[in-house]
């Protein structure tokens, strides 16, 4: 099995590594941690496993896998596996560390992965944005929102089937970025056949995160019947604003986004009544150009000040922060204490099945697109990984597994 993996915190695309196993058993997997221990996890053929921790200081002769590496004592550099040896060369993408294809367990399924979709948070975990829960442990494959094919089904699996093409979120334990993942029937949803596996996977993170933000935390209705809801939404060509421009313009509403200067047309298309260039004053002060007032805005972007929102919103105004921090917490609860009728609002996401299964009923029925900045194979992820982290992509970025 093929994946990308990382073993340490930050270092962003440049530590990315390709790592690849097949089905044989007896092999080990080393990998480092901070430069001077080295962790051995030794398969054997009775599915044995067994770890030992060594402390090197120098690169470490080459030998097979298996082989002992106690008692080396120069000064350790960095330790990867070439062609089933142990060298002190960097890794280049044909060259592979094996690893297990993972098993299903009680109500979960092994899927062949085809497509995963990246968001920013993929790599502000890296970073250590969430540590130490998460990773929970190295080297920690990414990605959480995949596409693919069930190839196998684990006890107490009840709605899929070996076969069933599927959308999936898995959450902190990861994986996207592996030719195989294990996912929980809990947070799957059927792919029909008017969906692709890259459109599927963009829905997942993303997509929900627009839905609940308007219609939960926001009580924006899809639909026609409310009165007018101005709306605002920041970062209206990113992989979330995207979706959002969409799903707002399903209800009645006049929409105003920001994006850059060469996305505005872009974002038009999408639905928006008006769009503001943030870079110019006007966008940075998020004045409406036909002087609205919000009703709600989704705020899909950081770097802007509750004092800058709180100058645009109507009386009962609503801003649903998508990337809160210790400021939005603080001004959330300065609000209520001031019984103030204009509110900051956090909101932490967590997909659910049946909101993933509500926008890919939207795509079915062409009410709602996703749009792919660029598509990367999973022996070039670092390039997507690259790009996720520039912060510019129009729409999403994907990374298939073309095998």
């Amino acid at each position: 099995m093929q994946a990308v993996c990382y073993d340490s915190y930050g270092g962003g695309s440049a530590s990315l590594k390709v790592i690849q196993s097949n089905l044989t058993s007896n092999f080990a997997l080393m990998f480092r941690f901070q430069g001077i221990f080295v962790f051995t996890l030794q398969f054997d053929e009775d599915q044995t496993i067994c770890l030992r921790v060594d402390r090197v200081d120098s690169p470490l002769p080459g030998g097979e896998l298996s082989t002992s590496i106690a008692g080396s004592t120069p000064r350790f550099e960095d330790i990867f596996v070439k062609n089933g040896k142990i060298t002190g060369e960097e890794l280049r993408d044909e060259d592979h560390v094996e690893i297990l294809v993972p098993a299903p367990g009680n109500g979960e399924m092994l899927i062949k992965m085809e497509a995963a979709s990246l968001n920013p948070l993929d790599w502000k975990v890296q970073k250590g944005i969430a540590r130490p829960v998460l990773p929970r442990k190295f080297p920690y494959v990414p990605v959480t929102d995949t596409a693919g094919e069930v190839v196998e089904v684990g006890p107490r699996v009840e709605k899929f089937k070996v076969g069933d093409k599927v959308i999936t979120f898995l959450g902190g334990a990861g994986g996207g970025l592996a030719e195989y993942v294990v996912a929980k029937e809990s947070a799957m949803a059927p792919r029909p056949p008017e969906v692709s596996a890259a459109d599927g996977s963009c829905l997942v993170f993303a997509g929900c995160t627009a839905l609940r933000a308007l219609t939960v935390t926001g009580g924006l209705k899809l639909d026609k019947t409310e009165p007018l809801t101005n709306v605002l939404v920041t970062a209206g060509s990113g992989g979330v604003g995207h979706y959002a421009v969409q799903l707002a313009k399903l209800g009645n509403t006049h929409i105003t986004a920001t994006c850059g200067a060469r996305n505005i047309e872009f974002v038009k298309s999408l639905g928006a009544d008006e769009v503001l260039d943030y870079k110019t004053p006007e966008g940075a002060a998020l004045k409406s150009p036909s002087g609205q007032k919000y009703d709600l805005v989704i705020h899909c972007a950081t770097g802007i000040p509750w004092s800058t929102f709180k100058a645009n919103l109507n009386t009962n105004g609503k801003v649903i922060d998508l990337t809160p921090n210790g400021g939005t917490f603080w001004n959330c609860v300065v609000n209520k204490l001031k019984f103030s009728k204009k509110q900051l609002l956090p909101l932490i996401m967590v997909p659910k099945a049946e909101e993933i299964e509500c926008l890919v009923s939207l795509v079915k029925e062409g009410k709602l697109k996703t749009v792919i900045d660029s598509r990367y194979p999973l022996s070039r992820a670092e390039e997507g990984w690259a790009k996720i982290m520039e912060g510019h992509a129009t729409g999403k970025v994907v990374v298939e597994c073309l095998t």
